[in-house]
Protein backbone atom coordinates (compact mmCIF):
# COMPACT_ATOMS: atom_id res chain seq x y z
CA UNK A 1 0.00 0.00 0.00
CA UNK A 2 0.81 3.08 -0.14
CA UNK A 3 0.99 6.41 1.94
CA UNK A 4 0.42 10.18 0.12
CA UNK A 5 0.71 13.30 1.73
CA UNK A 6 0.65 16.99 0.32
CA UNK A 7 4.20 19.47 0.39
CA UNK A 8 4.20 22.72 -1.08
CA UNK A 9 6.82 24.98 -1.70
CA UNK A 10 5.62 28.86 -1.92
CA UNK A 11 7.65 31.19 -4.28
CA UNK A 12 7.56 35.14 -3.92
CA UNK A 13 9.29 37.99 -5.56
CA UNK A 14 8.64 41.32 -4.50
CA UNK A 15 7.73 43.78 -7.16
CA UNK A 16 10.68 45.54 -8.75
CA UNK A 17 12.36 42.31 -9.20
CA UNK A 18 14.29 42.66 -12.48
CA UNK A 19 14.25 40.52 -15.63
CA UNK A 20 16.46 37.09 -14.95
CA UNK A 21 16.30 33.57 -13.58
CA UNK A 22 15.93 33.00 -9.84
CA UNK A 23 15.87 29.58 -7.52
CA UNK A 24 15.62 27.97 -4.46
CA UNK A 25 16.04 24.73 -3.53
CA UNK A 26 13.29 22.07 -2.71
CA UNK A 27 13.68 19.31 0.24
CA UNK A 28 11.01 16.84 0.57
CA UNK A 29 10.35 15.27 4.08
CA UNK A 30 12.16 12.35 5.18
CA UNK A 31 10.47 8.85 4.90
CA UNK A 32 8.71 9.09 1.12
CA UNK A 33 10.44 7.87 -1.71
CA UNK A 34 8.61 9.76 -4.51
CA UNK A 35 7.37 12.41 -5.70
CA UNK A 36 4.25 11.33 -7.90
CA UNK A 37 3.21 14.91 -9.26
CA UNK A 38 3.04 18.85 -9.08
CA UNK A 39 0.82 21.49 -9.94
CA UNK A 40 1.07 25.12 -9.50
CA UNK A 41 -1.17 27.71 -8.32
CA UNK A 42 -0.98 31.17 -8.89
CA UNK A 43 -1.82 33.68 -5.33
CA UNK A 44 -0.24 36.88 -7.04
CA UNK A 45 1.07 37.29 -10.79
CA UNK A 46 3.42 40.43 -9.65
CA UNK A 47 1.51 42.39 -12.50
CA UNK A 48 3.64 39.57 -15.16
CA UNK A 49 1.80 38.44 -18.43
CA UNK A 50 3.91 35.39 -18.41
CA UNK A 51 6.86 33.42 -16.71
CA UNK A 52 8.64 30.34 -16.84
CA UNK A 53 9.10 27.43 -14.33
CA UNK A 54 11.92 24.43 -14.51
CA UNK A 55 12.88 21.54 -11.92
CA UNK A 56 16.43 20.95 -11.51
CA UNK A 57 18.32 17.34 -9.82
CA UNK A 58 21.14 18.50 -7.81
CA UNK A 59 23.30 17.58 -10.63
CA UNK A 60 21.68 19.97 -12.73
CA UNK A 61 20.07 17.61 -15.03
CA UNK A 62 16.57 19.19 -16.00
CA UNK A 63 13.73 16.80 -15.06
CA UNK A 64 11.33 19.86 -16.49
CA UNK A 65 12.91 22.34 -18.52
CA UNK A 66 11.62 25.84 -18.10
CA UNK A 67 8.30 26.27 -19.77
CA UNK A 68 5.64 28.79 -19.73
CA UNK A 69 3.65 28.70 -16.62
CA UNK A 70 0.67 27.03 -17.97
CA UNK A 71 2.42 24.12 -18.66
CA UNK A 72 2.28 23.87 -14.62
CA UNK A 73 -1.01 24.89 -13.97
CA UNK A 74 -3.48 21.95 -14.71
CA UNK A 75 -7.26 22.59 -14.63
CA UNK A 76 -9.39 22.60 -11.25
CA UNK A 77 -12.29 21.86 -13.36
CA UNK A 78 -11.07 17.85 -13.82
CA UNK A 79 -11.00 15.49 -10.92
CA UNK A 80 -8.29 16.00 -7.90
CA UNK A 81 -6.17 13.11 -9.17
CA UNK A 82 -5.87 14.65 -12.55
CA UNK A 83 -4.92 17.99 -11.71
CA UNK A 84 -0.83 17.16 -11.02
CA UNK A 85 1.82 17.20 -13.91
CA UNK A 86 3.29 13.95 -13.56
CA UNK A 87 6.58 13.49 -12.13
CA UNK A 88 7.85 9.60 -10.60
CA UNK A 89 10.87 11.20 -9.28
CA UNK A 90 12.76 10.41 -6.19
CA UNK A 91 11.83 12.34 -2.92
CA UNK A 92 14.92 11.82 -0.92
CA UNK A 93 16.94 14.18 -2.96
CA UNK A 94 17.26 17.98 -3.30
CA UNK A 95 15.83 19.66 -6.74
CA UNK A 96 16.45 23.03 -7.71
CA UNK A 97 13.25 25.15 -8.71
CA UNK A 98 13.85 27.48 -11.70
CA UNK A 99 11.50 30.68 -12.43
CA UNK A 100 12.50 33.36 -15.19
CA UNK A 101 10.86 36.26 -15.42
CA UNK A 102 10.57 38.26 -19.02
CA UNK A 103 10.05 41.64 -17.61
CA UNK A 104 10.62 43.52 -14.41
CA UNK A 105 8.02 42.77 -12.05
CA UNK A 106 5.99 45.67 -11.03
CA UNK A 107 2.86 46.33 -9.03
CA UNK A 108 2.28 43.54 -6.71
CA UNK A 109 4.50 40.80 -6.07
CA UNK A 110 4.37 37.54 -7.82
CA UNK A 111 3.65 34.38 -5.27
CA UNK A 112 2.45 31.16 -6.71
CA UNK A 113 2.57 27.51 -4.90
CA UNK A 114 4.13 24.68 -6.00
CA UNK A 115 2.44 21.80 -4.63
CA UNK A 116 3.54 18.52 -5.07
CA UNK A 117 1.87 14.28 -3.89
CA UNK A 118 4.90 12.33 -2.22
CA UNK A 119 4.03 8.78 -1.36
CA UNK A 120 5.76 5.78 0.21
CA UNK A 121 5.16 2.16 0.42
CA UNK A 122 4.22 0.97 3.62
Amino acid sequence: MKEYRYFTKTFTRSAGTATGTYTEQIVFPNGYQIVEGCNLYEITTGSSSYYRVGLKTEGGVYIQELTHKNDWICSTAVNPSERYKPLNINSNSVYTLEVFFPENLSGTPLTFDLAFIISKEF
